[in-house]
């Protein structure tokens, strides 16, 4: 019994042990299972802790870098003050601004007013005291938040710049990025474990851009004294050297007489406007695109055989443009005829030799063509040229005649006729063209009875001119202004009016002038026709100055009135107002008292030296010894006795130590077997998404232009610093155009005109600010030309045609006269937004 009992008992025995076994193993288990999920629930609170805290830096970081950006936008357009190029620049700014609420160059006030604790140290706090809600702890660099709090201003400051790595930078044209990070961050468990170690973010960095569209431009209110803002929109054409430009274009086979037209697209041929279609309409349009055609008549404009590229597919225009649109149609050269080159359809042309025996070069040259028996030319040849040529005219120098000159090639020469003497047989024809030295151009002067009387184009010649063929005067080129000192009645600027192509003075005693805004520094020449009042022959001087500084500081060449009649005498002013001293020729060279017209002509050929000659006659040749004046304005003086004076037009030309020689052959007449038309390579262009972006002042994206951050520095200084920038961080983030990096430089345009920006146009009204020509009209440029100490930042601006150019002897009635607006384009921004061709093609140069 005890035996069998033994047995049961060591089975029982044997069968609890595995049992036992598999409990403990059961317990080691699950306290395991239970320690790790624990783990993983600490592991996945912490993750959910340090994501909550990188996405919250992020936000932070784009409402602190929008506040900061507003804070200083706000300081500039306010004050006028701009940060500092060199000891405040932009970036750095921002960056303090968005780290402790203060930067260098900012008023405090300002910091205060906008950034409301929207700072990066501000929300170090917040995220602490949160973290410590849920039994956390946040360090940086080994001290707890609330410690850097306690720290003093500078301290803090060092303390934060060390830790928190923040660069601020242009990301493109239109947005500013942030780039950031949090270094030795630590943070704590209740149990004062470490639950997390290392950057927030985690890896790399946290980005957050920041628009800058619909902000305001500083430069504007700042540099406006706050009479004119402007917001930074963009233009729907963004980035023209990247993308699509603000113009549309078409290539074809052209045919015309002149090298650009200007007009308004249309599907009617009225007056005035470019046709565009598929075939020919038939006549009446001043300037024809055709998809497909042969060009007949080179006074018309014509490009036919249009394609989107060159030499590509045809294509139809209607598919291209638009009615209504702003057009210009560009040819590489002029046609006129083919295969004998009978370039005009006039009916006789004579055949000319310029030989240039100047011994230099000459460049862009004003020659004088001068039809007279002085010059060799027989009376049966000047009578074969006066009977067969059209004029229209009583005044020789108010005569215009039928006549055109064309080079070689048929291509066009500029011209302008001072005067055509039919009853004496006689003219004087002045051309601009180039002969290198020792060299000779072959010209063609046509002339007969089938195209209209012009007078030419002396804007195209010289390089200033004026014929007063306006019904006011052009505020682009002239200033009046005292030429006299504190004399009593004689000081003050006087009233200059037009009548009739003609300039005159009023009949006060102010001695006074009108100056031009452009300066010209010797040698040059400077020619004037002017005369006395021919209703009030009491008049002291009228005259030509020149070298002008101010009222005291130039050289005049005047006709005086004396006590025997009129004569002429050259003058020095300077720093008093003897008109008779150092430079003046007492010889007597008395004319009747009369109001007949005199052309006065200095050749200023060195610094302080000038011939004077009147109606043609040398009066004087003399030079100071003393100022030596070597640049300056040119102008028309009139004053002291009351008559008042009439003066008919004015240039200045370059100075030849010798004009060149001019020789002639026999006269040809057309045969209708010489004429073919000669067509070339042409462009159509359509301007009206342009003009829109004008009109709308919005903004281009270009690689040139001035940056926001640049903007806000009114200097581009840092151009090149702020570029390199941009290209790493449009690297980091992958934001490329393809493989090409945006350009972070911004451009609009200002145009003090009624039809472009009124607001801007009273402005200058109420300042008595005339524009200038050849001043860029890009934003920066403008602004710091007009309004601080004239600076000129960008090179020469240049007339675009069709928006503020067109041929003054061939006017477009559709286009409103687009030389009175003041808009200028620097050949650098021109390529920029139209491409080199483009801004060959379409600026007047």
């Amino acid at each position: 019994m005890r035996r069998r009992a033994y047995i049961i008992n060591s089975t029982v025995i044997l069968l609890i042990i595995p049992l036992i076994l598999l409990l403990a193993t059961y317990e080691d288990v699950s306290s395991q299972i239970v320690f790790y999920q624990s783990e993983r629930m600490q592991v996945e609170r912490t993750y959910r802790v340090v994501s909550y805290i990188e996405m919250d830096f992020q936000r932070t970081l784009e409402i602190s870098g929008k506040r900061a950006v507003v804070t200083v936008v706000d300081y500039i357009a306010s004050t006028g003050n701009f940060l500092s190029a060199s000891s405040s620049p932009a970036n750095i700014t921002i960056r303090d601004l968005m780290l402790v609420e203060e930067a260098q160059g900012v008023s405090q006030q300002y910091a205060d007013k906008l950034m409301k604790d929207q700072t990066v140290f501000r929300w170090l706090l917040n995220i602490s005291s949160e973290l410590d809600k849920q039994g956390y702890t946040l360090e940086v660099d080994d001290t707890a938040i609330s410690d850097v709090a306690g720290m003093s201003r500078e301290s803090r400051k060092e303390f934060l710049r060390k830790n928190v790595d923040i660069t601020v930078a242009p990301l493109d044209s239109f947005r500013i990025v942030v780039k950031a990070r949090i270094n030795n961050v630590k943070i704590y468990d209740s149990a004062n474990n470490v639950v997390y170690q290392g950057t927030i973010p985690r890896d790399g960095y946290v980005y957050s851009i920041v628009s800058i569209e619909e902000l305001e431009d500083p430069m504007f209110s700042a540099l406006t004294g706050g009479r004119y803002f402007r917001s930074i929109r963009p233009c729907n054409y963004t980035y023209p050297e990247l993308i699509d430009r603000p113009i549309k274009v078409l290539y074809g086979d052209g045919a015309s007489n002149v090298y650009h037209y200007p007009g308004v697209y249309s599907k009617t041929t009225d007056l005035g406007n470019i046709f565009f279609g598929n075939v020919y309409p038939g006549d009446g349009a001043s300037a024809y695109v055709i998809k497909s055609g042969t060009p007949t008549d080179p006074s018309t404009p014509m490009i036919v055989n249009t394609s989107l590229t060159e030499g590509g597919d045809l294509a139809d225009p209607s598919r291209v443009f638009k009615t209504g649109d702003l057009g210009v149609l560009a040819f590489d050269e002029t046609s006129g005829s083919g295969s004998t080159n009978w370039c005009s359809g006039l009916e006789y042309r004579l055949n000319i030799t310029v030989t240039n025996n100047a011994g230099e070069d000459l460049d862009d040259y004003q020659i004088p063509i001068l039809l007279s028996t002085a010059k060799g030319f027989s009376p049966q040849l000047l009578r074969a040229i006066f009977r067969n040529t059209q004029a229209s005219g009583e005044d020789p120098y108010t005569t215009n005649a039928s006549i055109r000159i064309y080079d070689s090639n048929c291509n066009p020469v500029p011209f302008w006729i001072e005067y055509w003497d039919v009853q004496n047989r006689k003219a004087l024809i002045w051309i601009r063209t180039s002969i290198p030295r020792r060299g000779s151009t072959k010209l063609q002067l046509y002339f007969g009875n089938s195209a209209e009387p012009v007078k030419g184009n002396g804007e195209d010649v010289f390089i200033f001119f004026e014929d007063f063929n306006r019904d006011t005067i052009d505020s682009t080129k002239w200033t009046n202004t005292s030429v006299a000192g504190d004399n009593g009645h004689n000081t003050g600027p006087g009233t200059w009016t037009v009548e009739n192509g003609i300039l005159k003075s009023d009949t006060s005693n102010k001695a006074y002038g009108l100056v031009s805004i452009r300066t010209f520094a010797a040698p040059i020449i400077i020619e004037a026709r002017m005369r006395n009042n021919p209703r009030d022959l009491d008049n002291d001087v009228i005259g030509v100055l020149f070298a002008f500084q101010k009222w005291d500081e130039f050289y005049g060449a005047l006709i005086d009135y004396g006590d025997t009649g009129w004569g002429a005498s050259t003058s020095l002013v300077a720093d008093s107002l003897d008109w008779q001293e150092r430079f003046n020729d007492d010889t007597a060279r008395t004319t009747p008292k009369n109001g007949n017209w005199h052309i006065v002509k200095v050749e200023f050929y060195r610094p302080g030296y000038a011939r004077y000659y009147l109606d043609n006659t040398l009066i004087s040749d003399k030079h100071d010894a003393q100022s030596s004046y070597s640049q300056g304005a040119v102008g028309l003086v009139s004053g002291y006795m009351g008559g008042g004076a009439h003066f008919d037009w004015i240039f200045v030309r370059k100075y030849p130590s010798i004009d060149p020689d001019i020789s002639y052959a026999t006269i040809e007449q057309y045969s209708q077997s010489q004429t073919t038309v000669k067509t070339v390579p042409a462009r159509a262009y359509d301007l009206q998404p342009f003009v829109e972006c004008l009109m709308d002042q919005r903004y281009f994206g270009t690689y040139s232009g001035w940056s926001f951050f640049e903007r806000l520095e009114n200097s581009n200084r840092n151009h090149e610093g702020y570029v390199r920038l941009a290209k790493r961080m449009q690297d980091e983030m992958g934001i490329k155009y393809g493989n090409e990096y945006y350009p972070i430089g911004l451009v609009s345009f200002t145009i003090p005109h009624r039809v472009y920006d009124e607001k801007l146009f009273n402005i200058f009204v109420s300042l008595q600010i005339a524009p200038e020509e050849g001043v860029s009209s890009a934003d920066y440029n403008f602004l710091n030309h007009y309004f601080k100490s004239r600076d000129v930042i960008s090179s020469t601006g240049y007339r675009v045609w069709g928006i503020s150019y067109e041929d003054p002897n061939n006017p477009n009635p559709n286009l409103h006269n687009p030389r009175e607006v003041p808009f200028f384009m620097d050949y650098g921004t021109a390529v920029a937004i139209f491409g080199a061709e483009g801004a060959n093609d379409l600026l007047k140069r």
